[in-house]
């Protein structure tokens, strides 16, 4: 047991003359402004260091109260609910509806090339082959190899008034796929707007050789028997057939077949049929732009230019670069004498990359009559070029040189220059 000694009788500690604690502060003290030296002279390169952490901080903190602020996220929607739904409207022919169905999807499916197909389907049995066009590049991006793909590529072109490069797609979707009837039809098809109505026949019947259900080959032997051979009969016959195949088949593809006996019925002069049809095709799918275009075009022929203009007008609602619809809405504003409103849709046809002399003749009509001659003979000028390479509406431009033109005399006179004619987008045809 040890005894406490009180703390008055303890000896007195003396204190050290070396103190490790302070000298330590006097260690910390130098480092520290040896450290802030370092810093200011170096401060340059150390600022942008500085600002970049306190932004991140102040990055975080902010993410952090938006997503204690956000509202609960609800689950993504499955894709293939809305797929089934637009296939369902698909096989029902209700063409519209499956569109705008396909296309809220696109872009969850980015490389399903049986969606991208029905979307490029669907835009050309709607007659809108610019969109059409475009989507069957997106096909081909998600599939180069898809013979489908470039088939739908053709018809777009053949759409576009574009055969001979028809004729390059569906040559390669042969080959990719030598059993594809559908490439054969479209091939068959460009050879007949080429003016190869033989040719156009041997290539069909050789889709029918490779499936002899195929509607598209129908359809096309249809319209070489209608256009090429003027066998009407055999036409309708074929025609019959590729419907009830369509529908069978693939209904939404039966409007297509649709507005093709709506055709029949005007060159067999059953005008009435014809729009019966064309009426019946667009209470099922009413953004129907070829149904509408058509019908303009009946209205036309049998001179009630007002319902001519308002089928039009629809058309370019649905389809702004319709170049065929602004064009004859401006022949139906002529007819109703709204010179101005006809010159703005002639000029918007040709701005839209029209190369039809027709479209250029009416051009320079409309804006010798809203008094710009000048503008006129720029448009009489390229118009007439075309129609010289054409070998059509030759005499009719020759007949409507604007006044303000050059003589023949004036134009072969030194220093005598021509005004040049705007500029053309090579893209799109009448």
């Amino acid at each position: 047991m040890y005894v406490r000694t009180p703390k008055r009788y303890r000896g007195r500690q003396r204190r050290s003359v070396f103190s490790c604690q302070r000298f330590l502060l006097y260690i910390v003290a130098l480092v520290i402004i040896g450290l802030g030296i370092f810093v200011y002279r170096n401060r340059g390169q150390f600022i942008p260091m500085v600002k970049d952490t306190v932004n991140d901080l102040v990055h975080e903190a902010e993410v952090a109260m938006a997503t204690m602020s956000a509202p609960t996220p609800t689950p993504t929607p499955d894709p293939r609910n809305y797929l089934t739904e637009a296939d369902i409207y698909w096989q029902q022919g209700s063409v519209s509806e499956a569109l705008t169905l396909y296309s809220e999807i696109l872009g969850a499916v980015p490389n399903d090339t049986q969606v991208h197909s029905r979307v490029t389907t669907a835009y050309l049995v709607q007659g809108n082959y610019g969109e059409a066009f475009d989507h069957a590049e997106m096909t081909i991006t998600a599939n180069p190899f898809s013979s489908e793909a470039w088939t739908l590529r053709a018809w777009a072109q053949r759409g576009l008034g574009l055969p001979e490069e028809a004729v390059v797609s569906a040559l390669h979707a042969s080959e990719l796929d030598r059993e594809n009837a559908d490439a054969y039809a479209q091939l068959a098809f460009a050879y007949l707007d080429l003016d190869q109505p033989d040719r156009a026949l041997t290539t069909v019947d050789r889709a029918l050789t490779i499936d002899d259900r195929n509607y598209s080959a129908y359809r096309a032997r249809a319209y070489i028997y209608w256009e090429g051979l003027f066998d009407f009969d055999a036409a309708q016959t074929d025609l019959d057939l590729a419907y009830s195949l369509a529908l069978e088949q693939d209904p939404a593809a039966g409007t297509l077949l649709a507005i093709d006996y709506a055709l029949l019925q005007l060159r067999l002069e059953n005008t009435q049929g014809a729009i019966d049809a064309l009426m019946t095709l667009l209470e099922s799918s009413p953004d129907n732009t070829e149904a509408l275009y058509r019908l303009g075009l009946i209205y036309w022929g049998e001179g009630e230019w007002g319902q001519a203009g308002n089928y039009m007008t629809r058309c370019i609602d649905i389809d702004p670069n319709s170049i065929n619809c602004n064009f004859w809405l401006g022949r139906a504003q002529m007819r109703q004498e709204q010179t101005a409103l006809a010159d703005s849709s002639f000029v918007t046809a040709i701005e839209l990359g029209s190369r039809n002399p027709q479209h250029y003749y009416w051009v320079a009509v409309s804006q010798q009559a809203t008094g710009n001659c000048q503008q006129a003979y720029q448009y009489w000028q390229e118009g007439y070029e075309l129609a010289q390479q054409a070998n059509q509406w030759v005499e009719d431009f020759e007949a409507s040189r604007p006044p303000c033109a050059p003589s023949e005399r004036e134009l072969t006179l030194p220093g005598t220059s021509t005004p040049a004619p705007p500029t053309a987008d090579p893209a799109g045809s009448a």
